[in-house]
């Protein structure tokens, strides 16, 4: 009997081991949680099935615009400078659809216009959803049950699909990612906005998220660096000096000048016009503190928004120099860094690297005079290198900022 006893106490756990292995179990459950992530799981399963969704609309509409050559006359793929939503306006009709005007969009780039279906016709195929196509009259008939939506699919969370077309059967569909594994899709499938991910015939056609200026500074030689966003602000090059290469973050560059890089208002690109919310974007390699201005769309004391020296970031009002309303940015020196300012009306936010970096909120600030133009300006040359900016006539996101930041990084 005496044998038994002794042979139980020794098989059982003591209370100091049974913590240890509690304590272990806590350590590894931890550990699994930070290396699956579930949050990034679930962005990059909305992202698989955002890829499909592109491919399916991407391949009915081919097969549509083959069919339709058939028989030309019948054909509709749309109207020309219209951006076409997949999400429902509960405005809209189910017959004549709406502008999306209750949906809080930016709005619409130059010459073009929203639309968007009814909330009872939205996924519908036969030219009454959300891509105005009439999918039914295939010869064989629609590859389409319903149209696919954007598994969020809201304006507020920049979660949603849109289609284009230029009127002669070319066409666009575009949505956005928001994993860190797929952010770099966007920028590598040869459409004209490197923060969407885009398919289809013409992938020149305007992305429609509030992007008014994108210039990559790939061109090597010349005069002008193109603005690739459809806002046609093209900038007029002097005293600068193209690079490629490894001088450059993303293929080429411009920097190591003293002189200037604007595109004049006009008509047809009007930076941000009377709208108060903006954000500019793109990458800088200073050199060292003094002499450069990102971006102005006028001058220091004037109305206007701007990043000064890589040292501040803010805007004017109108009540000129004594209006200034700025945050602290102390840019690295001698490295690529993603530089990104937005602006809400309220609140100016400067962002390094995707993160937070500083910000000020503000009142009494009126942007609305109507010569405004993106300027870059290099008063003194010391080296200082500009690549793949951008400019956008809404305050982006910190989620859709840190995206931006992770497809280019």
């Amino acid at each position: 009997m005496s044998s038994f006893r002794a042979s139980a106490s020794r098989s059982a756990f003591t209370l100091i081991e049974l913590l240890i292995v509690v304590a272990v179990i806590a350590i590894l459950a931890v550990v699994v949680v930070l290396v699956i992530n579930p949050t990034e799981l679930l962005r990059q399963a909305r992202d698989a099935n955002r890829v499909s969704d592109m491919n399916t609309l991407n391949k009915a509409v081919s097969l549509y615009y083959q069919s339709a050559m058939d028989n030309p006359s019948t054909m509709f793929m749309g109207t020309s400078s219209v951006i076409y939503l997949s999400v429902p306006d509960p405005a809209a009709t189910s017959t004549a659809g709406s502008d999306c005007s209750s949906l809080g969009l930016s709005p619409a780039p130059v010459g073009y216009a929203y639309h968007c279906a009814a909330s009872s016709t939205y996924t519908r195929t036969n030219g009454t959803g959300w891509v105005p196509i009439n999918f039914t009259s295939y010869v064989t008939g629609s590859v389409l049950s319903r149209l696919p939506t954007d598994p969020v699919n809201t304006t507020s969370t920049n979660l949603y699909y849109t289609y284009e077309t230029d009127g002669v059967g070319g066409f666009k569909v575009a949505t956005f990612f928001e994993s860190q594994k797929d952010a770099p899709l966007m920028a590598t499938d040869n459409g004209n906005d490197p923060e969407l991910y885009e398919r289809g015939s013409n992938l020149a056609l305007a992305a429609g998220r509030g992007l008014i200026g994108y210039w990559p500074m790939d061109e090597g030689s010349g005069s002008v660096a193109n603005d690739l966003s459809g806002g046609n602000g093209n900038l007029s090059i002097s005293g600068w000096t193209w690079l490629s290469g490894s001088n450059c973050k993303i293929n080429g560059c411009l920097g190591n000048g003293s002189g200037t890089a604007a595109a004049a208002a006009s008509p047809t690109f009007n930076a941000m016009g009377s709208q108060n919310a903006f954000s500019i974007a793109g990458w800088m390699h200073i050199a060292s503190f003094g002499g450069q201005r990102f971006m102005s769309d006028g001058s220091w004391c004037n109305p206007g928004r701007w990043l000064y020296y890589g040292t501040v970031f803010g805007v004017t009002n109108a009540a000129g120099c004594s209006g200034q309303l700025m945050t602290s940015v102390i840019m690295p020196t001698n490295t690529w860094t993603y530089f990104t300012g937005t602006f809400d009306g309220a609140t100016v936010k400067a962002y390094i690297n995707g993160a937070l970096y500083s910000q000020r909120s503000v009142t009494g600030v009126a942007l609305t005079t109507s010569s405004q133009q993106f300027l870059l300006n290099e008063m003194s040359t010391n080296g200082d290198l500009f690549d793949d900016l951008r400019l956008y006539d809404r305050a982006l996101s910190p989620a859709e900022i840190q995206e931006m930041y992770n497809a280019e990084k």
